[in-house]
């Protein structure tokens, strides 16, 4: 696995980042442990690349 995250984090990082720096997303945790593990999202940054093909995995699955 190339970043230790889950896929949760991994939509998250992508929700952050998807629309620039000045964007930023602000998921509702109603535990603590929810919330540390939101925060682990922040750690890495996906590629454009890495973007473009859960985009494309994701317009994939609509399709169906």
């Amino acid at each position: 696995m190339k970043y230790d995250a889950s896929p949760t984090q991994i939509a998250l990082n992508g929700m952050i980042h998807a629309q620039g720096e000045g964007i930023f997303a602000i998921p509702g945790a109603t535990k603590v442990k929810h919330a540390e593990e939101n925060v682990k999202a922040m750690n890495f940054s996906l590629t454009r690349s890495e973007m473009d093909e859960i985009s494309d995995a994701s317009w994939a699955v609509l399709k169906k």
